[in-house]
């Protein structure tokens, strides 16, 4: 299956409001577990983490996240990339 998945950012004191910001990514994985590991090797994450705003099925795209809104949803769409899994198994992102 297909995820979008993009950067949680917020819920601190001094930035309460859960949002997401890019890189988004489409990333193929079995479930939405091994499509965040993905995403937060390919990026390098190491204070905000990936998290999956929805997923695709014959192309029809979900929102699942409670945290995006359909705008959101839809503009990451537009942005994102395809995640390469052979770069990411070689550390080359």
């Amino acid at each position: 299956m297909k995820y979008l998945v993009g950067t949680m950012c917020g819920g601190l004191m001094e930035d309460p409001k859960p949002r997401f910001d890019g890189p988004y990514l489409i990333v193929e994985a079995p479930d939405e577990k091994t499509a965040r590991e993905l995403y937060n090797k390919a990026t390098k994450a190491s204070y905000f983490y990936g998290d999956v705003l929805g997923y695709g099925d014959d192309n029809t795209w979900h929102l699942t996240s409670p945290y995006a809104s359909h705008y959101v949803f839809n503009s990451a769409l537009d942005e994102a990339k395809p995640l390469n899994l052979t770069d990411v198994q070689e550390k080359k992102i």
